[in-house]
């Protein structure tokens, strides 16, 4: 008798929708010791709807040449018959488990970079293992995540995945779209989470784009070197604009709120928050030469100098 964790068809069909985007080459975040989040491939999904588990395989995006042989020695099982078949496996994908004899093999694409070949449970034994396993590990629960050298395997239990706002605990978070790579405003990212606004806000610096928004919210970043982006071309580029028709910067958020107190009478507050070292002042102080020289310029009908 295979062994039932346990899940209705409601709870089922909650899992698996929460599951929609973990197919296979999606990409997902991993905490890391050194370098605080890193990206990895799910390689393999298999879903067992009568037994109530479901596991991912990912691959971390920058392994190369892994080794592979304690992996698949932890993961492989014997073969299960046909029937016994995962849901959303295929004998003919290289990627997923044989129903053949014999034992699964890394198979390694153009970049040299191994893609993993996992038998993922499939008998009451093996998923004996994983309660067990999920005991220790959890306290009770059966959902776990272990890492093997580069690779992230994870077990779910679809009766804990979903418990409402389990899946931030149980699943890793997804990676955004690349075209959304290096993005103005932080809003527009698809999934929005702490790995994503780092990853998109290292990006943007790593190109000298010191400023994001996020909404309403000007995040700057110390670019601790002298930068060209104070002049007075850019104070004019500003200069009766609505905020969101130029890059992200200090003179979009002045331009608005003077705009308000000359416009529309009315106070207007910018809070300037940061860490010591960040550049508070110095933004504050670029703020205040836009002031002026804006209530300038409009005194004169002329355009901003210096």
């Amino acid at each position: 008798m295979p062994l039932v964790v346990g899940a209705d068809s409601d709870t089922i069909a909650r899992a698996l929708k929460i599951l929609e985007p973990y197919t296979k080459g999606a990409r997902a975040w991993f905490e890391d010791a050194d370098e605080a989040w890193v990206k990895g491939t799910l390689v393999q999904r298999t879903d067992d709807s009568e037994i109530g588990v479901g596991r991912l395989v990912f691959v971390r995006d920058d392994s190369v040449g892994s080794p592979t042989a304690q992996f698949i020695a932890q993961t492989a099982s014997p073969p299960a018959p046909p029937a016994r078949q995962l849901a959303g496996t295929s004998s003919s994908d290289p990627t997923q488990p044989s129903t053949g004899g014999e034992s699964p093999q890394p198979r390694t694409n153009n970049a040299g970079r191994r893609k993993m070949s996992v038998r993922a449970a499939t008998t009451s034994d093996e998923l004996k293992r994983i309660v067990a396993r999920g005991s220790r590990l959890t306290g009770g629960r059966i959902s776990s995540m272990q890492r093997v050298d580069d690779n992230y395997v994870i077990d779910i239990a679809f009766a804990e995945l979903a418990e409402p706002g389990a899946d931030s605990d149980l699943l890793p978070p997804l990676c955004n779209p690349p075209i959304l790579d290096c993005t103005p405003d932080l809003t527009t990212l698809s999934y929005l989470h702490e790995p994503a606004v780092l990853y998109n806000l290292k990006r943007r610096y790593e190109q000298r784009m010191i400023y994001t928004y996020s909404g309403v919210v000007l995040v700057a970043m110390n670019p601790f070197d002298p930068v060209p982006l104070y002049s007075a071309e850019y104070m004019a580029r500003y200069a009766r604009k609505e905020p969101g028709h130029e890059v992200p910067h200090l003179f979009a958020i002045a331009e608005n709120a003077y705009k308000g107190m000359v416009t529309d009478q009315r106070n207007q507050t910018i809070i300037v928050y940061g860490e010591s070292g960040s550049g508070k002042t110095t933004s504050a102080k670029y703020i205040m030469r836009y002031f002026a020289q804006a209530h300038h310029a409009d005194a004169n009908d002329k355009e901003m100098s210096t």
